[in-house]
Parts: C-alpha cells; structure tokens; sequence
C-alpha cells in the first residue's frame, strides 16, 4: 500500500499571509468573515486597502459586545468570544484538573449539582467544546475525558469532541487544528500542549505568526481558544520560551496555578480586565475517594468565615458576661464594650453592627436581639 499523505508545513510567510485576509481553507476574508459569495474558482484576493477600509474605525458602527463564555464563580471574565487565552503552570500543578473543570462547565446540563472547580459557562445554544490534547498517552487521555464527563455528571456526551494527537508531526497538528476548527461552531477551544505546535518556542518569528494565526482562527470561528503551557523549568512566572511570552502579550487572560501543601490556587494578574487576586481565586486538591481534585474553599472565603465565627464567639460571650439571652439594642453595646478588647462604645457598636449584617444575630417578637440559630 502506499496511501502515505504528504502534508505541507505552512511557513511564516503563509501564516502571515491568513493573518492578512485569507482564511484557513482559502477563501480571502471581507472584515473579518470567509467571502461566501464568492466560488472557490472565482475567489480573487482581498487587497490589503479593502481590509483596511472594512475595518477603519467608525464611531456609528460598534462592533458586537463581547460575549463572556467562562468566568469564576465569583463573576471574574475568564474567556469571551474572538479570543484567546492562556493557563500557565509548572508540571502536575493541576492543569489538566483545571481542564476538565473547564470542559465539564460548558456541558453539563446540571451545574448547580457538579463540582466545577469554581468554574461557571455561558451556553445557552449548548455548543460542544473541542480539546486537541499533545500532552498525554491514549490510556491518559481516556482518563482525562473520563473526568471531564464524571465532573459534568455524564455518561456521555455529544458535546465533548475530544483528539489524543500525541505523536502528530508538526505539519499534522497544524493540519488537524486547521481541519477541526473550521468543521462547525464551538463553544470553545481547548490546545492542552499549546507548546507542541511550533518547532521552536523561542523562535520569535514562528511564535508571533502563530499566536497571530489562533487569534485570527477565534474571531474568524467566533469561539475562543485556550492555551495550556507549562512554565519554564525553575520559574514560578514565566511562561515556556517566545511562545509564552507572546500568548501572554496576546490573551486576554492569563491564568495561572500554583500548588502549595497540595492544594492549587488559580489566579490571574495579567489580563486585559480584571484580575483574579489569589485571595478569591478557585482553589482544589486531589481526593482519593472521588478519584479526581476537588474544591476547596478560597483563601478569601476561609477568612471570612473566620470572621463570622469570631464575631458569633463575641455575641455569645456578650449574652453570657451579661446573663441574659436577649438585648434591646443599648443594652447589648453596654455588653460588648465589657468583651475583652473593646473599650470604647464606638468600637461596640461596630461590632453590632458587623453581627446584624452576618444575621448573627436577630429580632425576637418583643423586639429583643438574640442569637439567631446556625444553619
């Protein structure tokens, strides 16, 4: 037999080329968009002043709003549509974890019920999600998917469009990605092994015209594709080679995880919007009796709930210096001020204030405060 496929590597000038009005199977683009009026034999190249005219700013013709896809739990932007974005990590930090918490937010239909990571998608046409993974073995990648759909609380899914491409020659992986990408609308992009699509990640001119050509690739498909990089080996910041450096530059966010004691915070403190502080950041760590990472509560989250415990212990101290089970409320600032710390009435006073806005604290139907019950 000699079915062998010969296919071609696209060179700099090629990549440039896409970036500059042509789309990936050959058709010039008109602002951004493949020209389908146009038959394949009779398509002619856009000319660079075209585009530029299509593309001039005009103050009475906004382009779309930017539609978020992924964002935290707590409202953070993680990826929106026409972009790209990044995960950065060193290796077993947790980002393959990250991954299927990301994946599994986009399809399940149960969110509320899954374990997502502090991960929430936006997917009202229930889109799939397409993962081109370079990184691990068949039997890995089987276990990875099998987590993605175990967190989603699935079986199987329809959704999830999944490639093991470990092993792909350099031309094959950019043939692949070119293919897929363009096969239908996705919620989507997920490049686990971002790395493994250049020959060289600190060859400035391959890197830049890459990063460019994924950018291209997201507005032209309206979908956004997510990078997962490893960090350079000893570093706690910066991403592999000119490539990370460029999809850094490029991202509108750049997440980051960083493992501590076993636990993996993710946070985010170079991005286009807001930053996501480590304080309030999702954090996780493997469970052995789930069999995959599971949340745990954020920095932020754990010091607030040690703030609430602490001014309950001061209420409940308040009730018991003063042997009673109820206050009317000056009665209860005369109380506090006798707490050990707290001289003054206007710090008193502070603190219930703090216990009626925690609901540590409520009316009884003679309009006495009293210790309001734990849930």
């Amino acid at each position: 037999m000699n079915d062998t496929m010969t296919i071609e590597l696209p060179t700099t000038d090629r990549m440039l080329a896409c970036c500059a009005g042509i789309a990936s199977d050959g058709h010039p683009l008109t602002n951004g968009k493949v020209r389908e009026d146009l038959p394949e034999e009779a398509a002619a190249p856009v000319s660079i002043g075209e585009r530029l005219a299509a593309i001039r700013f005009n103050i009475h013709a906004p382009p779309p709003q930017e539609v978020t896809i992924f964002q935290t739990s707590a409202g953070a932007t993680i990826a929106t549509r026409g972009n790209i974005g990044a995960i950065t990590a060193q290796a077993k930090a947790g980002k393959s974890a990250f991954v299927t918490a990301i994946i599994a937010a986009g399809i399940t239909p149960r969110p509320d019920d899954c374990d997502l990571l502090g991960v929430r998608a936006v997917n009202p046409e229930a889109l799939p999600i397409l993962l081109l993974d370079t990184e691990h073995s068949p039997f890995h990648h089987h276990a990875l998917c099998d987590r993605i759909l175990r967190r989603a609380m699935l079986t199987e899914s329809d959704q999830l469009h999944a490639y093991q491409l470990a092993g792909f020659a350099l031309p094959e992986l950019h043939a692949a990605l070119e293919h897929l990408v363009a096969e239908r609308k996705w919620l989507a992009v997920v490049l686990d092994g971002t790395g493994d699509f250049v020959a060289d990640v600190n060859d400035s001119a391959e890197c830049n015209s890459f990063v460019a050509r994924l950018h291209g690739l997201a507005i032209t498909h309206d979908t956004h594709i997510l990078n997962i990089l490893h960090l350079n080996p000893g570093s706690d910041f910066k991403s592999r080679g000119h490539l990370g450096s460029q999809l850094e530059r490029k991202a509108e966010t750049n997440l980051r995880i960083e493992k501590t004691d076993g636990v993996s915070v993710v946070f985010a403190d170079r991005n286009r919007g807001a930053d996501i502080p480590k304080s309030k950041g999702p954090r996780f760590q493997w469970s052995t009796e789930r069999a995959m990472h599971t949340s745990v509560a954020t920095i932020a989250t754990g010091k607030d709930a040690a703030k609430t415990q602490k001014l309950r212990e001061q209420a409940v101290e308040a009730y018991r210096i003063a042997g009673k089970s109820a206050f009317h409320w000056k009665e209860f600032v005369t109380a506090l001020q006798k707490l050990p710390g707290t001289p003054s009435e206007s710090t008193a006073a502070r603190i219930y204030s703090a216990l009626q806005a925690q609901g540590i604290i409520q009316k009884n139907i003679i309009g006495q405060w009293e210790i309001a019950p734990q849930n």
